[in-house]
């Protein structure tokens, strides 16, 4: 067996001259890194939002954007970014050190910018309001016990007994995450024994991906999921190099189905990793307490947990995810391969993974891939990581569209950035004189990341970009459409902005009428003092749900301020059958009293 531990990697050549031409597979990798930029520059000046993933540029402010893009640019000019390689350090210990620092450097951004907007997912209920409720599984019946655990009970224990608000805890913990997050991507990189540039490499391109921007505080799951996979991959490096990790494995793989039901999908990296042991010991590799110890959480935790898993996919995910246009096979298929949607998921790999475009210089069959130990093993290990994550991004079509609900498949990006972070460290750690492909790497990383998160700290910026996702180009879904103005209409609210809160509403129901958001349209133009218009919307709300109190309750409201008897009369008369000894009602009836003689019939 081969010895444990994280042994250097060590060149497969004499080194050539710091000078020398870059071979064909390091060139591949530049160009790879300079096509990621072009596509970015590309994608901020094109019509439409067809490439919403990467696109970024066009909604931040031009020194947000070109700045890092000039400075990711001009690293990928030898002559300067060689002698600032120098300054990577070596060694085991310049590799922890430089991972502490980005551990550091991603819970700094974490916290330093918290998601105002919150349009991601489900982050408008999540972000403090989840930790409010009495009943959680009211709101969320599939929620696993992990989620529970960290974003409900703890934040109202610790307001319960220290008086942390439960957005503060949230904001804590994200941050906590990050630098965890950060230290994963070190030991992914330790796991394989890369240091300096090969070290950065990995470090870099694992870590900082799309993610970051959930470490803000995103009350979910999820955020936790995202730092499982990336230390999973790490755990899973160390098992193909024969070291150790087999246990750790095991354990995080349970920690995944704790978690969240999608923690399955880290099962096959498990089998993987207890397939490579048993084949390295044959006979006796039961024998071995490290292969039993893996096999006892995962094991025990399906048993705990299996049926309530198998209840939650059939009862919840198929109808919410799957066939919710449609359970006829044909139907699935024609949402599933739809143009738009294909594109969508092209977007949502790019957004959740920087490097994605570094993929394609790893394509082809490496000539140096045979002299490293080991490679054929990771490379079936690591399919079993990337492959099911990616499935499920192929299969499953959120409720909310992929440019909301990217955060889903947050397994799958960590999962294939972690691949294309070992292949970029394989490959210059096999080439001392493409060492300072690192630089422009770890910008091809940190940017977009840091961006995407800074973005969502500015309304001014974050808002418009959200709106011109849903209106399109492309033309969205309706349903789509109708739930992504819905909350943009809630968001303008909160910013007192009546107008563009009036917008929203009006596109929603143009999408798809809603009584709700009907009331809400009614809302904003009674913030506007227009009292008519907000009359028409809730008459229109009760119209389409007589047993809507909410719309009756508005009916009421504007037929006070025209001085409108007839349709007082008609709430009056509804709330009294829903809403009996409301406030609302009674306040009505009194009215209608004062003014039923001298009250104008409209």
């Amino acid at each position: 067996m081969a010895a444990r531990g994280s042994a250097r990697v060590r060149p497969a050549r004499p080194a050539a001259p710091a000078g020398a031409p870059l071979s064909p597979g390091a060139h591949a990798l530049w160009l790879a890194m300079a096509v990621a930029l072009a596509l970015r520059a590309l994608a901020a000046v094109l019509p439409g939002r067809w490439l919403w993933g990467v696109d970024l540029g066009r909604d931040l402010a031009p020194a947000a954007f070109l700045l890092p893009s000039a400075l990711t640019a001009a690293l990928l000019v030898p002559g300067i970014a060689r002698p600032l390689a120098r300054a990577i350090p070596a060694g085991a210990r310049g590799a922890a050190a430089m991972g502490l620092l980005l551990a550091a450097a991603m819970a700094a951004c974490a916290w330093a910018f918290p998601d105002v907007i919150q349009f991601t997912g489900d982050s408008g209920m999540r972000h403090g309001a989840f930790a409010s409720t009495d009943h959680p599984l009211l709101l969320v019946p599939q929620a696993m016990p992990g989620d529970l655990w960290l974003h409900w009970a703890l934040p109202r224990w610790l307001d319960a007994h220290a008086h942390w608000p439960a957005e503060r805890t949230d904001r804590a913990l994200g941050a906590l995450l990050a630098f965890l997050n950060g230290v994963a991507a070190w030991r992914l990189a330790r796991a394989r024994g890369f240091e300096g540039a090969a070290g950065l490499a990995v470090m870099t391109a694992a870590g900082w991906t799309a993610s970051l921007a959930l470490f803000s505080g995103y009350a979910k799951s999820f955020v936790e999921l995202g730092v499982v996979t990336l230390a999973a991959a790490a755990a899973l490096a160390g098992v193909v190099r024969g070291g150790r990790g087999l246990v750790a494995l095991g354990l995080l793989a349970s920690a995944a189905i704790v978690l969240h039901r999608s923690g399955v999908l880290l099962l096959p990296a498990w089998l993987a990793g207890v397939a490579l042991v048993a084949a390295r010991e044959r006979g006796a590799a039961w024998k071995r307490p490290a292969l039993v110890l893996s096999a006892l959480a995962p094991v025990a935790t399906l048993a705990w947990l299996g049926p309530r898993l198998a209840h939650t996919v059939t009862d919840f995910d198929v109808a919410h995810h799957v066939t919710h246009e449609g359970a006829a096979p044909a139907a699935v298929a024609a949402q599933l391969l739809a143009p738009l949607r294909l594109v969508d998921v092209a977007d949502m790999l790019l957004l959740l993974v920087p490097v994605l475009p570094l993929a394609f210089a790893f394509l082809g069959r490496d000539a140096n891939a045979d002299e490293e130990p080991h490679a054929r093993a990771g490379r079936l290990a690591f399919a079993a990581l990337v492959v099911p994550p990616l499935l499920l991004a192929l299969l499953l079509r959120p409720q909310q569209g992929l440019f909301r609900d990217w955060d889903v498949f947050v397994m799958t990006g960590v999962s294939i950035a972690a691949w294309i972070a070992l292949a970029a460290g394989a490959r210059l750690a096999r080439e001392p004189r493409a060492a300072w492909l690192a630089l422009p790497l770890a910008l091809t990383a940190i940017v977009p990341s840091v961006q995407w998160l800074a973005h969502q700290s500015d309304p001014a910026s974050a808002l418009p970009r959200a709106r011109a996702l849903l209106a399109g180009p492309p033309a969205r879904p309706a349903d789509e459409r109708a739930r992504g103005f819905d909350r943009l209409s809630l968001l303008y609210l909160w910013r007192d902005d009546a107008t563009d809160m009036a917008e929203a509403c009006s596109l929603s129901v143009e999408a798809a009428p809603n009584p709700r958001v009907l009331a809400e349209w009614g809302m904003a133009e009674t913030l506007r003092q227009r009292y008519d218009a907000a009359q028409a919307h809730y008459l229109r709300a009760v119209t389409l749900n007589p047993g809507f109190a909410l719309g009756w309750k508005g009916v009421a409201a504007t037929s006070s301020a025209l001085g409108d008897v007839p349709h007082m009369e008609q709430a009056v008369s509804a709330l009294m059958r829903l809403e009996p000894h409301g406030d609302t009602v009674r306040d009505a009836a009194a009215w209608l009293e004062r003014n039923r003689p001298a009250g104008r019939v409209r």
